[in-house]
């Protein structure tokens, strides 16, 4: 992205962006006013005016990560809270630089980090079960680990791969926001 003047130049924008682990080409294409994003196999295709600043282009892109989420995070939540017997009130998402999640065990409330855009979606799979456990235990004692250990077998691995990203120097995240 290359910003004159506080301008976007959709001619010279970030080629790639990362979307659940993946790693997808970048379309441009100019419009006048819409501000859209289309996913392909290996594609992504988006919209957005050329006079518009940098600044909007980082909201369209966590309303993109945020919309991305939302169409993976409802049916996660509810094969996981059937699984462990909970049942949460509700799940929010927002900027969060150092929780991939965080949960209220008393009013219920899960909020998922932005950033959760970025990772494969079994590692979100993961952060779902890990905060919906908190709803049965609020700290991180033996209890916790070993309804964790019961929910899901392979948490230990997915907990390594989440602490261990990938840097990519050259890739457009939702960390990046």
């Amino acid at each position: 992205m290359s910003n004159t003047a506080g301008q976007f130049d959709v001619a010279a924008p970030y080629p790639r962006l990362s979307l659940f682990g993946k790693v997808y080409e970048v379309d441009y294409i100019p419009s006048r006013r819409a501000k859209s994003a289309a996913v392909g196999t290996d594609r992504i295709a988006v919209l957005f005016p050329p006079s518009e600043t940098a600044e909007v282009w980082k909201t369209f892109l966590a309303r993109f990560y945020k919309e991305q989420l939302d169409a993976v995070l409802p049916a996660m939540l509810t094969t996981w809270a059937e699984r462990l017997g909970v049942n949460p009130a509700g799940y929010g998402i927002k900027r969060m630089h150092t929780r991939w999640g965080t949960c209220n065990p008393y009013t219920r409330q899960i909020w998922f980090s932005l950033m959760l855009a970025d990772v494969a979606l079994p590692l979100v799979e993961y952060i779902v079960a890990h905060e919906l456990c908190h709803l049965l235990e609020a700290s991180h004692n033996a209890r916790f680990r070993f309804l964790m250990s019961n929910a899901m077998h392979d948490w230990r691995a997915r907990v390594r791969e989440l602490n261990h990203p990938a840097v990519r120097l050259d890739v457009y995240t939702a960390a990046s926001l």
